[in-house]
């Protein structure tokens, strides 16, 4: 919003700081609070900030026509700004800033100068090959590099969660064990139909039109408008390792749009993760994630988890959760992401969203009566990481040995997709966006609809007691906190220093 001159040099004058004004699109209480936050070299004082964003509104607002352009704009940001302040992004921002005001490192326990001690039990008799894993992490604890022994803290971490970390962990189990993803299938599409959609749109997808032609030139993309493209797809896969997976023209065209118009925020002002959740995630997970309803799948903006039932420090909120829905109209998340900004050294919601994946896949374990070993081990609970455009999609798999009462999780890192390579090849990125969308519905909506068929299975199916129940683990009753990244790296004062319980 470029504010004219005259106005700029009273506000100037009259103390204003013309950072956000001057650049901000779009006026609202969270991006100005982010502004703020990135801007303040002590704590930030909450009433302050808000008479000091309310004061300036007033200003501009005072300085421009009644009717005008701006005018309306700022009105209307006074008027939401009450509503701003109690919506739910509003308050876990005050919550995540006055968790993180002194923290900064990339530990969610290490808050304090003074490095603390962490114990560590493992039932060893229950997972004796967790007892080599252990031994390789107290290795990397003590490593001097600095990326070793930050991998060993994130892994100690996450075996607080009954979690172990498959790069490790392959090394010492059968690997075979927990099978491999299939690979991404080629996308194919009613090309014609999708071709004549973008032009009934306007001029601005001429393009857009240009790369989705060229893609299918270069086979990146197959056209199913015919029947005998169907049917060379048929016979093709009988003889060749490439397989095909059909989406439908609604999902394409949402995806590849938001991807194509997206326009980055300026680079006057930090708010990038809440600008990319608006204009570019939220429409292409809206797109795959809102299926028919016959498939009880949703998708769900900051969802809830109710981890210990502590009142406020019991529960844990999620940036975003796809979910299926039970035949009890229960919500049972199956894919979780947690946001961080573009510029961020590191991604800090890495243990946050994996022990919720913990807690949820718990939720749907102990709901469902009487699994036995091959289901518990066909479940595959998906995570994702997002900063800026770009996704790391991880997996946690649920490994259950009836016969020894014994489960654990096991977290895989699977496929990176950056939306967003180049700024001067939009035809990347388009293909990015096709396959990031191949990859949610093929295999991420199909493990939803997995575990919603186990969450709906006939509870009699079998007459024999599981020994799931015992298997459980106990998990933390605390949620791990979103914390804002300060560095990619932990000081050694305030690392937490983990300690093996009878180890050795």
């Amino acid at each position: 919003m470029k504010i004219k001159q005259a106005v700029r040099e009273t506000m100037e004058q009259a103390g204003f700081d013309l950072g956000y004004w001057n650049e901000v699109k779009d006026i609202n209480l969270l991006t100005y609070l982010n502004y703020c936050k990135d801007k303040a070299h002590t704590k930030l004082d909450k009433s302050k900030v808000y008479k000091d964003y309310v004061d300036a509104l007033e200003y501009i607002k005072s300085n421009y026509e009644i009717g005008s352009n701006k005018n309306n704009k700022v009105t209307d940001a006074l008027e939401a700004f009450h509503d701003d302040a109690e919506s739910s992004m509003v308050k876990r921002f005050w919550e995540r800033y006055d968790d993180n005001d002194d923290d900064d490192d990339d530990d969610n326990h290490a808050t304090t100068s003074t490095q603390q001690g962490k114990s560590l039990n493992v039932n060893y008799n229950k997972h004796p090959k967790l007892k080599n894993y252990c031994r390789k992490l107290r290795e990397l604890l003590n490593q001097n590099s600095e990326q070793l022994s930050q991998q060993g803290r994130h892994a100690c971490n996450m075996l607080e969660w009954n979690i172990v970390d498959y790069e490790i962990f392959s090394k010492i189990i059968i690997p075979g064990k927990i099978p491999e993803l299939p690979n991404i299938s080629l996308l194919s599409l009613n090309l014609k139909n999708t071709l004549a959609a973008l032009k009934r749109k306007d001029q601005r997808f001429d393009p857009l039109i240009k790369i989705m032609q060229s893609l299918q030139e270069k086979n990146k993309i197959s056209d199913n408008s015919e029947w005998f493209g169907k049917l060379y797809q048929w016979s093709y896969q009988l003889y060749s390792s490439t397989k095909y997976y059909d989406i439908n023209i609604t999902t394409v065209i949402r995806a590849i749009s938001a991807v194509f118009l997206y326009i980055p925020p300026s680079p006057h002002i930090d708010e990038p993760e809440n600008h990319i959740k608006m204009e570019l995630w939220a429409k292409i997970f809206s797109a795959v994630f809102s299926l028919n309803y016959d498939t009880k799948l949703a998708p769900i903006w900051e969802f809830t988890h109710l981890i210990s039932g502590q009142g406020d420090k019991g529960y844990s909120i999620s940036d975003f959760a796809a979910v299926v829905v039970d035949q009890d109209e229960g919500q049972y998340p199956f894919f979780l992401a947690e946001f961080a900004s573009e510029n961020a050294a590191t991604h800090k919601d890495k243990i946050v969203v994996v022990s919720e994946a913990a807690y949820e896949l718990g939720r749907i374990l102990v709901t469902v009566k009487n699994l036995n070993e091959w289901e518990v081990n066909e479940i595959r609970f998906h995570v994702a990481t997002v900063g800026g455009t770009t996704i790391n999609l991880s997996t946690i798999t649920p490994i259950f040995n009836e016969e020894c009462s014994a489960l654990i999780y096991v977290y895989r890192n699977e496929h990176t997709f950056n939306l967003r390579h180049s700024n001067s090849n939009m035809e990347s990125n388009v293909l990015e966006a096709l396959r990031l969308i191949t990859y949610l519905r093929e295999i991420v909506c199909a493990d939803g609809i997995r575990i919603k068929t186990i969450l709906n299975r006939n509870y009699k199916v079998r007459d024999t007691v599981s020994n799931l129940r015992n298997a459980l683990p106990n998990l933390p009753l605390t949620p791990e906190k979103s914390r804002v990244s300060k560095g990619t790296y932990t000081p050694p004062p305030h690392r937490v220093n983990y300690i093996f319980q009878n180890l050795d």
